[in-house]
């Protein structure tokens, strides 16, 4: 069910009504019941999977809890990371490591490879990957390193536990949350809030115009672009990658906005995933402000463990944890070389960025303040436009090829390219650009106005009648201009 069909709107209001009525105690029954009819609503049998992850972690985490014996608790925990990470590896990723395998051989020992084909293991191409299966796994993970390393512990109540796991508005792309995070909500007396449950639906709306108006009408123009890369030309290339790096935010971070704002219906405050990431001056900054759930994540849990051991290395434990962690991270948004190649480059800027700190400090100390914002600025939307190419292409070859030609068609005007190139691919035609690219200004105008907390004090203060034709006159902007399609969020195959 997407956030936004008629189908999720009938579910939430029934969760809703269902949520309010029982007794306080009970109001994580109703959400977990209803979280699990949420996963099951396309494939009912792949809730099997969560289930088995959830039960391994939660039994996994009392024992732990309990062995007082160092051996036993490391078998404890090395079995349960082993259940989810097996399992993760077996539906997202074994089909790309068996096919690097027989490719591998089949350079080595010539073209039969040991009789083995890359067809041999085509069944594997019909799995159907759990929903949200990353995101579960990385739970289940932190869940178990914070009972290991005694930050938290162990959840007695299984059907509590299931719950943080499966909550249904994080469930499919997020944020990862703690445990130490979630888990206290679920046991607060959580009565009716009529100013919370308002600033939910707003940040709902706010997150559903950025999927349906901003991404949606900028997909058919980025599918056309990296779909048919061969009828295209240089600066279209450019103008795609660009395009692609806004449609994602809106999209990935429309997801976000719509997730917290139904959690705050229930009374839940998830954490925060973006905090304006094309605003920052170095790829350092973009990722502590883009996807923070998961750089957090990666940060906690594999890049400081990775530094801290290799700490007598000084700068170059930095450097190989940096490598480490964003090849994973790379890796972790799909099995292939396009991604492990878009983990190797943020990695190999992130490094430089390390390494050249002191004298870009002084460097920018010559530079005025604004220049110096804006040159950082434009520095990391061209490098993340750049690396967007291998995030998005469809294949490899395809990535190749578009890198190749990013100067390409110089002498074709502009206009040419896009009316002529573009178009044709492009299911929407001229209109629909036009919404997105009116969709964008209204995005970054909002996005700067909900930063400024000044602005929206003064606005709050306006009579109620004059708020409330602002908000249904957003509503009737959406509504109109918005794509409904079945479009399904980007993150969602992660």
């Amino acid at each position: 069910m997407l956030f936004y069909s008629l189908p999720f709107y009938l579910f939430l209001i029934s969760v809703f009504v269902a949520y309010y009525f029982v007794p306080g105690k009970y109001r994580w029954m109703i959400l977990l019941t209803a979280s699990v009819f949420f996963y099951m609503y396309q494939v009912p049998i792949l809730v099997c999977i969560p289930g088995i992850m959830i039960l391994t972690s939660w039994i996994c985490g009392r024992l732990i809890e309990r062995k007082l014996n160092p051996v036993r608790k490391k078998i404890l925990y090395i079995s349960g990371l082993s259940v989810n990470l097996g399992l993760l590896i077996f539906y997202k990723y074994i089909n790309f490591i068996l096919l690097s395998f027989v490719q591998l051989v089949a350079v080595i020992g010539g073209n039969e490879g040991f009789g083995m084909e890359t067809g041999q293991f085509s069944v594997l191409n019909h799995l159907i990957v759990p929903l949200g299966l990353s995101y579960i796994t990385f739970q289940n993970l932190g869940y178990l390193i914070e009972i290991k390393r005694g930050e938290k512990p162990a959840e007695q109540n299984l059907g509590l536990f299931a719950t943080y796991i499966m909550f249904f508005p994080k469930l499919l792309a997020g944020p990862i949350e703690r445990a130490h995070h979630f888990l206290p909500q679920l046991t607060a007396n959580q009565g009716f809030n009529y100013e919370c449950a308002v600033d939910g639906i707003k940040r709902f709306m706010w997150g559903l115009f950025k999927k349906v108006v901003v991404s949606a009408h900028l997909q058919p123009f980025t599918d056309a672009v990296f779909n048919y890369p061969h009828d295209q030309q240089g600066l279209i290339f450019w103008l795609g990658a660009f395009l692609f790096l806004v449609q994602l935010y809106a999209d990935f971070s429309g997801y976000t906005d719509m997730a917290l704002g139904l959690s705050q219906l229930f009374g839940f405050r998830l954490m925060e995933n973006f905090n304006r990431p094309y605003l920052s001056k170095s790829t350092t900054e973009l990722w502590r402000r883009w996807h923070i759930s998961l750089s957090t994540w990666f940060y906690e849990y594999i890049f400081n463990p990775i530094a801290i051991n290799r700490r007598e290395w000084n700068k170059w434990a930095v450097i190989y944890a940096t490598f480490i962690t964003f090849l994973l991270l790379g890796w972790w948004h799909g099995a292939s070389w396009n991604f492990i190649i878009f983990g190797f480059l943020q990695a190999l800027f992130l490094s430089l960025e390390f390494i050249s700190q002191k004298p870009r400090k002084k460097i920018r100390k010559k530079i005025p303040g604004n220049l110096n914002s804006i040159t950082g600025i434009a520095y990391v939307i061209l490098f993340m436009s750049f690396s967007m190419i291998f995030f998005r292409a469809n294949r490899l070859n395809d990535a190749l090829y578009i890198i190749s030609s990013l100067f390409s068609g110089v002498q074709v005007s502009f206009h040419e390219m896009v009316f002529h190139l573009v178009i044709p691919h492009y299911e929407e035609g001229k209109s629909g650009l036009l919404i997105a690219f009116a969709g964008i200004v209204m995005m970054i105008s909002g996005e700067y106005l909900l930063a400024n907390e000044k602005k929206i004090q003064q606005f709050n203060k306006w009579p109620v009648y004059i708020r409330w034709s602002v908000y249904y006159l957003f509503l009737i902007l959406v509504s109109w201009f918005g794509d409904f399609g079945n479009h399904s969020f980007i993150y969602f195959k992660f």
